[in-house]
């Protein structure tokens, strides 16, 4: 490993700032806009370099501060990007990174704003925790398997009793994963072997909009206890009285059982998970005008529909379900999206079919880290 001296400029999805070494692109973690730091290499490829800000030298950032974790920084925990910056300020980057990644990718000249939640520590309802070999429980540092063994962790919510678990000793190379909601606690570690030790409740329950949802207690909910609520919220702002709905990717069903109402005449939810899937069902409580498909979502063969409602996981929607949307009618879609990049590139596969998006918002359901959540409405522009 060497060291650089960098002046770092933008910041970079992923949560880095961008600098130049002798020509080639370095991505500098720990590093904010302006400033010249020395730094570390962490990796490289033969088009860019990866580093650790190690010392600023001159032009400190004015946001920046003391991070509140004793455990992020360089070589530490990689569970957090942002702690060295003041909470406005890591929305405006989120803020920039957003902007910069529509117009890059998509071509789409927008200045999103990123609205916080109001919980800067505490939010977090679900972790995954890994078990060094020695026992004990950490997160891995970025990009790296390494584990961090920490002593606690800010974004936990007090119903995690994360110190609880953190005094244990675990078998090495178990996941330990702690989720809590109305129902209560559950901790489900998985050893190397894969077997599993279970503790505290057998499935979830929450209450969003006045409805109640139960989820498997390992399966997919939004992390942030304000989230569900928050983005059911905005779902529903965007979106005009439907009579047929359709929720790709629906989960357990938050986002389309949430619409429901007494314009709706159809709804399908489609879901790849089965558990998620039957999760779903039993969640629709026997509404006849719920039909939940359990199948992977590019299987999904459109019918007429007046809403689409899409909630895709990392990897986007991509082509063949963007031409599927498309080929359903629908006037208005609602993109619900945890990763800017795949965003971008299907908000441009969708104007190939022409839908352009009218309100693009984010949302800051990750403090301190990179993450950003965004919800966009798209219309069918009329010919």
């Amino acid at each position: 490993m060497s060291d650089l001296v960098l002046r770092v400029d933008k910041p970079a999805h992923g949560g880095s700032c961008v600098g130049r070494s002798d020509g080639r692109v370095v991505f500098c973690r720990h590093s904010l806009p302006g400033e010249m730091v020395a730094a570390q290499v962490t990796g490289e490829s033969s088009r860019f370099l990866r580093a650790d800000a190690i010392e600023v030298l001159a032009n400190p950032n004015p946001a920046r501060r003391a991070s509140p974790c004793e455990w992020f920084g360089p070589g530490l925990c990689g569970g957090c990007s942002w702690l060295h910056a003041e909470p406005e300020e890591q929305r405006r980057l989120k803020e920039q990174v957003l902007a910069e990644t529509l117009q890059r990718i998509a071509g789409i000249s927008r200045e999103p704003v990123v609205i916080p939640l109001g919980l800067e520590r505490g939010w977090r309802t679900r972790m995954t925790l890994h078990a060094d070999p020695t026992g004990r429980l950490g997160l891995h540092t970025s990009r790296s398997d390494h584990i961090v063994a920490v002593g606690d962790c800010l974004q936990a919510a007090p119903e995690l009793d994360l110190p609880e678990l953190l005094e244990r000793r675990w078998p090495p190379g178990a996941e330990v994963r702690v989720s809590v909601s109305d129902a209560g606690r559950a901790v489900m570690a998985v050893q190397a072997d894969g077997r599993r030790q279970i503790e505290g409740v057998e499935e979830h329950l929450y209450v969003v909009g006045g409805r109640q949802f139960a989820c498997s207690t390992d399966g997919f909910w939004q992390s942030h206890t304000l989230a569900p609520a928050t983005l059911v919220d905005e779902v529903r702002t965007l979106v005009e009285p439907a009579r047929t709905i359709v929720d790709l990717y629906a989960g357990v069903g938050l986002f389309g059982l949430s619409l429901l109402d007494e314009h709706v005449e159809q709804m399908v939810l489609v879901e790849g998970d089965r558990r998620a899937a039957a999760f779903a069902r039993r969640n629709a409580a026997g509404d006849p005008r719920v039909r939940v498909i359990g199948s992977d979502v590019r299987r999904w063969r459109p019918s007429g529909a007046d809403l689409v409602v899409l909630d895709p996981p990392r990897a986007g929607a991509g082509g063949k379900v963007v031409s599927a949307i498309a080929g359903s009618g629908a006037a208005t879609i609602v993109y619900v999206s945890c990763e800017p990049s795949t965003l971008a590139r299907d908000l441009g596969l969708f104007a190939d079919h022409g839908y352009r998006p009218d309100h693009i918002r984010g949302f800051d359901l990750f403090p301190g880290t990179a993450h950003v959540e965004t919800v966009v409405r798209l219309r069918k522009e009329s010919t």
